[in-house]
Parts: structure tokens; sequence; C-alpha cells
């Protein structure tokens, strides 16, 4: 699936994710947003915005290789 910041929010200035949004098929962990305000005025964020969007994908089979087993990063996470 994919973790995208939404339009609206964008054209205000705020940035999410400037890294990649890709979720990995069989993660099992936390996702970490990225926000960063590009402007030079302050923007308040405040709880039960809706800043980003999920978007999952259905496959056709389970993860050969589940990143919760095999990436490197969400072992940790």
């Amino acid at each position: 699936g994919w973790i995208e910041g939404r339009s609206r929010y964008a054209r205000l200035g705020i940035a999410i994710h400037s890294a990649s949004g890709f979720i990995h098929p069989g993660s099992y962990n936390h996702q970490i947003l990225e926000i960063s305000n590009i402007t030079s005025h302050p923007i308040k964020i405040r709880a039960g915005m809706r800043i980003v969007q999920i978007v999952f994908e259905l496959t056709r089979s389970k993860a050969e290789k589940p990143y919760r087993i095999y990436g490197e990063v969400a072992r940790d996470q």
C-alpha cells in the first residue's frame, strides 16, 4: 500500500512523507510520518485532522519474504 499527504494540506505548505511512502507487503509495524512546514509561517496541526490518506492494495498471495521478518529497519520498530 501507500501513505500519502492530502493535496489540500500540500497547498497550505505542509509536506508529508518526503521519503518513500510505500508500505511493504508483510509489514507489521507503525508507519512513521515525516511532516514538514515548507512555508515561512507557522501552521497548526491538531489531533483528528485528516492530513494523510492510505491506499491499500490487494495482493494475490502472501508475501514470500514478509517485511517484518526480512526488512532490516522493520525489525526494531
